[in-house]
């Protein structure tokens, strides 16, 4: 009989993510079903490795382009350099230079630094024009 609890965690495990089957172990109380305890073994016995080149989880994902994107923002934006967009997520994130740089090369840009961009680029040819800035259309909060 298969707990329903359980299922999942096998494929978990093999794909190299222990943390359900930790979660289940810290959390379930007394018992743990027949398929566990041989999952458990298989590990201890090394029958059941993690693999050397797992995929990254979805958030971390997304967590790396939200970091990217925020730097971006600060460049369209508030016409930062690089450098000094960098720095600020650095202090923001908690996190090094190294890695920063690392998500900008890895994340595209994202729909909102796209239309932040764009919207820059139209206000600079409204400049031209001599009409000024465009009045409640700026991405950057007024505060």
């Amino acid at each position: 009989m298969v707990d329903i609890l359980w299922i999942g965690v096998r494929e978990e495990v093999e794909a190299g993510d222990y943390s359900g089957l930790i979660s289940k172990l810290r959390n379930e109380g007394d018992y743990i079903p027949q398929e566990a305890r041989i999952l458990i073994a298989d590990i201890i016995e090394g029958k059941i490795v993690r693999p050397a080149n797992r995929p990254r989880k979805i958030y971390k994902e997304y967590e790396e382009q939200v970091i990217a994107d925020y730097v971006r923002m600060l460049q369209i934006e508030l016409g930062m350099k690089q450098m000094a967009a960098i720095a600020e997520a650095m202090s923001k994130f908690k996190i090094g230079e190294r890695s920063v740089r690392a998500f900008l090369a890895r994340s595209p840009e994202g729909s909102l630094v796209k239309f932040a961009r764009r919207l820059k680029e139209q206000e600079k040819r409204m400049m031209k024009l001599g009409s000024g800035p465009i009045k409640g259309l700026s991405v950057q909060h007024e505060v």
